[in-house]
């Protein structure tokens, strides 16, 4: 879980992820549409639909132009990862920003077994920002 992305109520994006999963015993992500000019900001999944919210992972992306971008979906920041991840992280390369990325393993793992995206239902908080923290906190007063 990214602690600067908050999700409410909570039950809209872990436990939604986990109940996609659980079904097909499978690893997931929580997903977000993202308007295009923010696709470059995020990774993006290349994802089959299954159902309204369902998607299969077949591959992502980090930060790509939204020209290249395989889609809208953004990795949320709620993640359901089988042990197999950690070694994928490890063999992963300088990638985005000269960094390791966590979306180079995503990719990798889902060339190996195709998992699972749900799309967030809840309402979204980037609180990485001023301005996301203010919007949570008036968020949170509006709720008294």
């Amino acid at each position: 879980m990214l602690p600067d992305v908050l999700v409410v109520p909570e039950r809209a994006g872990a436990l939604h992820l986990m109940d996609a999963c659980e079904r097909e015993a499978t690893w997931g992500l929580l997903l977000e549409r993202v308007p295009q000019e923010k696709v470059a900001s995020y990774g993006i999944v290349k994802g089959e639909k299954l159902s309204e919210g369902n998607y299969l992972i077949e591959g992502a992306v980090e930060k790509p132009k939204y020209e290249e971008a395989p889609s809208d979906l953004a990795v949320l920041g709620r993640y359901l990862f089988p042990p197999e991840i950690f070694e994928l992280i490890r063999r992963s390369k300088k990638g985005a920003l000269g960094e390791i990325q966590l979306t180079d393993a995503i990719h990798a793992l889902a060339q190996q077994k195709r998992g699972k995206g749900a799309l967030c239902e809840g309402k979204i908080f980037d609180v990485g920002n001023p301005a996301g923290l203010q919007e949570i906190y008036h968020h949170l007063r509006s709720l008294r």
